[in-house]
C-alpha cells in the first residue's frame, strides 16, 4: 500500500516543509524542528488533502524509524488513515477486498462514503432481554454472554464519563460564567454584592433585550441606586420624585446638597407618620 509508506518511492515536498527522503535526518535535526514534527505527529485535524497526506506520511515513517513518541493511536486517527487510503487507492482496495462491495457495506460506497468506516462501531444494537436468557449449568445460573458484554460496555462508558466529569481543565460555558456568586452577573453589580444584590436566578426571557435584566417589581421598588441630578435629567428626576416609592419607576428618598436624606411619603406602608418621620 503506497500511501502507508510500505514501498520506497520519492516523496513530494509537502506544505509542512519536510522532504520524505531526508526524514530520518530531519527528525534528529534541531529542537525547533522537533517541536514542529511532534505537532504534526500528534495532529488529528488533518485539514486539506495535501496537508493530510503529508502528515500521515510523516507519521508512518516516524513509526517505522522508531521516532514516534505516540504509544497508542486513537480510533479517530486510524479511521482518518483509512479514509485517506480509500480516497487515493479505492479502486485497488475494492479489487483486493471484494467484500467491500457486498450488500453489508455497499451502502457506504453508494452514498459516497468510505466503506472502511464499517470497520468502526459507533452504535450497538441491544437485543431484548428475552433473547438473552439466563443460562443454567450444574444447578447454577449464569448471565448470558451478550448481557455480560453489554454490561462491560456500560461500565466502560460510565468510567469515561467519570473521568470527563473529574477533569479540572474544562473550559467554562456561558452558564458557568454567569451563575453563582463568583459569576459575571453577581460580581459586576453596583457596589458590593451583599449591599445591592438579592437572590438572582438566571433564566432566558423573550421580553428582555440582551443588555437588560429582569427582577420582580417589589424588588425594583425597594432596591435603589443613587442618581445625581443635573440639567440633562432634571425633568426625568422630577417625574420620578412625583411618582414616589409606590409607583415604578419612582424614587424612595432625596439627598439634599447638605447631605440630608428625606424619605418620600408612603415608603413604609403600615407605619404611622410619626414612626416614618423618625426613620427619615
Amino acid at each position: 500500500m503506497v500511501r502507508f509508506g510500505m514501498m520506497e518511492r520519492d516523496l513530494d515536498i509537502y506544505k509542512s516543509g519536510f522532504e520524505g527522503e531526508d526524514l530520518e535526518e530531519e527528525i534528529h535535526s534541531s529542537d525547533d524542528e522537533k517541536d514542529k514534527k511532534t505537532a504534526l505527529l500528534n495532529d488529528v485535524g488533518y485539514g486539506n488533502m495535501e496537508m493530510a497526506e503529508g502528515a500521515l506520511e510523516l507519521q508512518m515513517r516516524a513509526v517505522q524509524s522508531g521516532a514516534c513518541e505516540k504509544l497508542a493511536w486513537r480510533a479517530a486517527e486510524i479511521r482518518e488513515h483509512f479514509r485517506l487510503l480509500y480516497k487515493n487507492e479505492g479502486k485497488l482496495l475494492l479489487k483486493l477486498f471484494p467484500m467491500l462491495n457486498d450488500e453489508g457495506v455497499g451502502y457506504f460506497t453508494a452514498g459516497g462514503l468510505c466503506p472502511l468506516d464499517g470497520l468502526f462501531c459507533e452504535l450497538i444494537m441491544v437485543p431484548p432481554t428475552k433473547f438473552r436468557p439466563i443460562r443454567l449449568f450444574k444447578g447454577e445460573r449464569y448471565e448470558n454472554p451478550q448481557s455480560v458484554n453489554l454490561r462491560r460496555v456500560l461500565e466502560a462508558t460510565e468510567t469515561i464519563k467519570e473521568l470527563d466529569k473529574n477533569d479540572q481543565n474544562k473550559i467554562p460555558g456561558i452558564k458557568q460564567i454567569l451563575e453563582k456568586k463568583q459569576g459575571l452577573f453577581r460580581m459586576n453589580m453596583m457596589g458590593k454584592r451583599v449591599n445591592f444584590a438579592c437572590r438572582s436566578v438566571i433564566t432566558p426571557d423573550p421580553y428582555l433585550d440582551i443588555d437588560e435584566i429582569g427582577i420582580p417589581e417589589i424588588f425594583a421598588k425597594k432596591l435603589t441606586f443613587t442618581e445625581p441630578v443635573n440639567i440633562f435629567n432634571k425633568e426625568q428626576m422630577r417625574r420620578l420624585v412625583c411618582n414616589g416609592p409606590n409607583v415604578h419607576p419612582g424614587a424612595n428618598y432625596i439627598v439634599s446638597s447638605s447631605n440630608k436624606k428625606q424619605m418620600l411619603g408612603g415608603m413604609f406602608p403600615g407605619f404611622s407618620s410619626e414612626e416614618e418621620d423618625r426613620r427619615k
